[in-house]
């Protein structure tokens, strides 16, 4: 179960009829303070609903937890990611060899989860009216003289306890009813057990550390065994781009990919909005070249937002996801951001260690060539 949000523990909240308020300015004052709830710029924030918050965290962990003991294998969750595995190679080869456009249709298990437990009396999880000041949960009686004044009533805080013993109390509360009413659709939650029984046999007549679960070029997925990684690649070609000087730089072949544990490519699975799978760039021939979008340490896309906008895309499958991903990723790497987007690397391609050339020398060695294109590609310094 999640800790308890920041916002829970700050110095003054509201926590009134399932809405959360947040005081401007918060009160220095070492008492309660005496809220008074007013509309316009100088009275309370409304943070939002709590089916919204801070009990829709606790539902979303809840649901995850049985989609896990449900999965079985190792970690909880492999049959997720096995599964995940095969739909991505599944929806390649269906567009590569049939020219049909990647799944949007949307089956995520999360989101279905979601939609059912939509109607859940979790929200009246929350009744109390409380006041949460310096980490303590005060709750509120109705009082003639109170020192909380809202919506014309007045309340006086009584019987404080941690802020933290309060959000213990609500994440147990929570997770009885949301399994109840989960109850008799547990079956349902139980993904095909054939993918993880196919990987399991991958993995057993595996002699090294990586194994190869597929390939078919330029995608490439494979897990490695030592570390519980499964990694996601696409090979792209070598290219030679062109500066704002118009000098023109050449770049090896290498592979753009998307990586996490077993843990986080199961979490992406389920609910991809909510998770994001780490970035790689790798030029293998010539590891001392560090493109301008690529992190020098970490080899991460440092412009890998554009390609976490897919990830929000509701319409796509997990697989679909994967996929688009990765080719976004490449057209960073060889064309900036994207149609009419101005691209920001992080530095100047004279400060990436790649090679100087020209473009006649680059089209004989056979490297994709992307001229400079002020309208598409036109480069403006970021902070970092």
């Amino acid at each position: 179960m999640r800790d308890c949000p920041a916002l829970l523990l700050r110095s003054a909240a509201l926590l009134l009829d399932g809405t959360v308020y947040l005081p401007t300015p918060v009160s220095q004052a070492e008492e309660a303070p005496s809220f008074r709830l007013a509309p316009g710029p100088g009275g309370t924030i409304q943070f939002g609903h709590a089916r919204a918050f801070p009990i829709g965290c606790l539902i979303d962990d809840e649901a995850r937890a049985l989609i896990g003991e449900q999965a079985g294998g190792e970690g909880g969750g492999m049959a997720v990611v096995a599964a995940l595995a095969e739909d991505v190679a599944r929806q390649w080869r269906r567009s590569r060899e049939q020219g049909l456009p990647y799944e949007t249709r949307s089956d995520q298990v999360m989101a279905r989860l979601r939609g059912e437990l939509a109607g859940c009396d979790a929200a009246r999880l929350v009744p109390d009216n409380l006041l949460l000041w310096y980490r303590r949960a005060y709750a509120l009686m109705p009082q003639q003289n109170g020192r909380v004044s809202v919506h014309g009533r007045r309340y006086e805080p009584l019987a404080p306890i941690p802020v933290q013993g309060w959000w213990s109390s609500l994440q147990e509360r929570t997770a009885e009813v949301v399994r109840r009413h989960l109850a008799p659709r547990l079956t349902t939650l139980a993904p095909d057990p054939r993918p993880l029984e196919r990987l399991r046999a991958r993995l057993a007549d595996a002699r090294g550390r990586t194994v190869t679960l597929f390939e078919d070029p330029p995608l490439r997925i494979t897990w490695d065994a030592h570390e519980s990684v499964m990694r996601f690649a696409m090979a792209f070609p070598g290219f030679a781009q062109q500066d704002a000087a118009r000098r023109w730089f050449a770049f090896p072949p290498g592979t753009f990919s998307l990586l996490g544990t077993a843990d986080l490519v199961r979490e992406f699975a389920l609910d991809p909005r909510a998770t994001r799978l780490r970035t790689r760039v790798e030029m293998p021939s010539a590891p001392d070249i560090v493109h301008p979008f690529v992190s020098e340490m970490g080899r991460e896309l440092c412009s890998a937002g554009h390609v976490e906008m897919i990830f929000c895309e509701d319409d796509l499958s997990s697989a679909a996801m994967v996929i688009k991903a990765l080719e976004r990723g490449i057209h960073v790497l060889q064309a900036g951001h994207g149609s009419r987007t101005p691209a920001s690397p992080y530095r100047k391609l004279a400060e990436s260690r790649a090679p100087r050339t020209t473009r006649i020398a680059a089209e004989r060695a056979g490297l994709m060539v992307i001229p400079w294109v002020n309208a598409e590609r036109g480069r403006r310094p970021v902070k970092v």
